[in-house]
């Protein structure tokens, strides 16, 4: 199912994520909570390529906790999602092993998980997109109902993004250099079904997957899908 955003509608149409909403509205209910929240938590930020801590009590301080190279992600957009160990798990809209085929760019993007160590943060880099797969995800990856990873990229599939799903490996990998299994929940078209998801998904209480495309639909001004 999918709801189409009518031409103009004021805070719907492109619809990217709640937080830019808010950015000129901190007196509303919801924003003034977010932003309270905000405050109040230890933050995690993307800047520069580079992965930053910063503690609520010294936020005049950062520390670097990794800088992406190329090979293990570039540009990385959004924000991140920690599990029950303390790991980092994130994306980068560019970057990653390999040709990107759709595009014909060196790396279409990549999933990449950080966990803290006595040297330090290691990375380890989860997938990489191969543009027929997905390319550029330009929004953090969430947990399941089953554990498992998900998320969209806003282009590659059909050419207007995809809805995916990581697992880990079947067996016990040893080293950091074994690739999670992707599958492509869903390839866009952009048309009716909407195109270009920016956003990240969700789930309810029932496991139903919801989340947002930047384009198509009726009016061609994205689509809320189920």
């Amino acid at each position: 199912m999918n709801i189409d955003f009518p031409i103009g509608a004021e805070d719907n149409a492109r619809a990217t994520g709640g937080v830019p909403w808010c950015l000129g509205r901190p007196g509303k209910g919801f924003c003034k909570k977010l932003f309270s929240d905000i405050v109040r938590v230890a933050l995690f930020l993307v800047a520069a390529g580079a992965m930053i801590a910063v503690p609520t009590a010294q936020a005049q301080t950062f520390s670097v906790i990794h800088t992406f190279i190329g090979p293990d992600g570039a540009n990385p957009y959004a924000g991140l999602t920690i599990d029950q160990a303390g790991r980092l798990y994130g994306t980068t809209w560019r970057g990653g092993t390999g040709p990107c085929v759709m595009s014909g760019l060196n790396g279409c993007g990549t999933v990449f998980r950080l966990t803290a160590g006595g040297l330090g943060w290691v990375s380890d880099t989860l997938y990489s997109f191969r543009g027929t797969d997905g390319e550029a995800p330009f929004s953090r990856v969430i947990f399941g109902p089953n554990g498992t990873l998900y998320g969209t990229t806003s282009v590659g599939g059909l050419g207007q993004g995809t809805v995916f799903n990581l697992k880990p490996p079947p067996t016990v990998c040893k080293t950091s250099l074994c690739p999670w299994d992707e599958t492509a929940l869903y390839l866009f078209t952009g048309s009716d079904d909407g195109g270009e998801p920016y956003s990240e998904v969700l789930f309810d209480h029932a496991g139903n997957l919801y989340g947002t495309t930047y384009e198509g639909g009726d009016h061609s001004w994205g689509t809320v899908l189920n």
